[in-house]
């Protein structure tokens, strides 16, 4: 005959036990208190806006509330971003964390290979990264023919 061990005795009076219990009165749910549901209906909104003529780059973001020292730090994290330099028609696109006044994360395209990112982490310190696109030239055979 088999032993069988105290510890895996006790484990399944206590299963039995709590299993009695939940399928008795005691566990209907009626008396647990529950929290209202948590309903997130924005967590982040995205906006996009143009370099106008007669515009300087201050502008456009000023519009976004960045300015002064906060643009200072971010053109400091992101030197590929030219401010002398941004042509007109050059679209910024911004995205704001919840109702936040200031953009976590600007993005613009300096060029055709090339998006940059300039993301502002919870410490309110901004971050620069280029996301680059490699373009690569195919030659595809083409064969016609034609049919009377």
């Amino acid at each position: 005959m088999r032993r069988v061990r105290p510890g895996v005795v006790v484990a399944l009076v206590a299963l039995v036990t709590a299993g009695m219990w939940t399928a008795s009165a005691g566990a209907t749910g009626e008396d647990l208190p529950m929290a209202r549901a948590v309903v997130v209906t924005a967590p982040f909104h995205e906006t996009a806006d143009t370099v106008r003529r007669n515009e300087t780059l201050s502008d456009v973001l000023g519009r976004h509330g960045i300015q002064g020292a906060t643009l200072y730090r971010l053109l400091q994290a992101a030197p590929d971003l030219k401010p002398r330099r941004v042509p007109v028609g050059q679209v910024f696109e911004f995205r704001y964390v919840g109702t936040g006044a200031e953009p976590a994360r600007v993005r613009t395209r300096l060029s055709p290979e090339a998006v940059l990112w300039v993301r502002r982490d919870a410490g309110g310190v901004w971050h620069a990264a280029i996301e680059r696109t490699e373009w690569h030239r195919e030659n595809v055979p083409m064969r016609c023919t034609r049919t009377a």
